[in-house]
């Protein structure tokens, strides 16, 4: 059995997107956390592509956390000063346990 109290030792937010209207009818993006969780980030190397005609991918990190229905594609991964920009999001044992997040 894995240690899950261990496993993840490092506190990451997660941060959803918002736009908004400024005084001047500009508009401006605003992010607001939806959830505080410990995780773990492994930087990872090489290049990830999508099929077909879609946009290219380039992956840099996985994070492990929790699994949170909360978690969406859209939304970026805050740790210290540094921000992940969540590719796609993948449910790593398909028991709703724990999800692995491709960023970059």
């Amino acid at each position: 059995m894995v240690n899950r109290i261990n496993r993840y030792q490092i506190y990451i937010s997660i941060q959803s997107r918002a736009t908004t209207q400024d005084s001047y009818g500009q508009q401006t993006d605003t992010w607001t956390t939806v959830l505080d969780t410990s995780a773990s980030i492994v930087p990872v190397t090489g290049r990830e592509f999508t099929a077909g005609n879609a946009v290219q991918s380039e992956i840099t990190h996985q994070i492990f956390t929790w699994y949170s229905d909360l978690i969406k594609p859209e939304m970026r991964v805050i740790y210290g000063d540094r921000i992940f920009q969540i590719l796609y999001i993948m449910n790593s044992e398909e028991l709703n346990i724990t999800i692995k997040l491709y960023c970059k």
